[in-house]
């Protein structure tokens, strides 16, 4: 329930005015250019809460893809194809 009033009110689209222009963005992009500006300039705890967005939002990474050669009269014959060109 909180989450989905928060997912509401953060995807809400607001005016926002940036260099003189005023243009429409969700709030929670205005949120987080706000605190990318306040990182750049030096603020810390603008970076670290950048980095716990970071955190929350990045995909957590797939284990590494391990390749299994079955043997085969194919993969026999390309075993042999490099075995011959990697001694010339």
């Amino acid at each position: 329930m909180i989450g989905e009033i928060l997912k509401v009110h953060l995807l809400e689209r607001r005016p926002v005015t940036m260099n003189g222009v005023c243009q429409q963005m969700a709030t929670l992009e205005a949120i987080m250019l706000q605190l990318m500006r306040h990182a750049g300039n030096g603020n810390a705890r603008a970076r670290r809460l950048l980095l716990q967005f970071q955190r929350m939002f990045t995909p957590p990474q797939s284990a590494a893809t391990e390749v299994e050669f079955v043997d085969s009269p194919y993969t026999d014959q390309l075993r042999e194809m490099i075995r011959k060109t990697d001694h010339g």
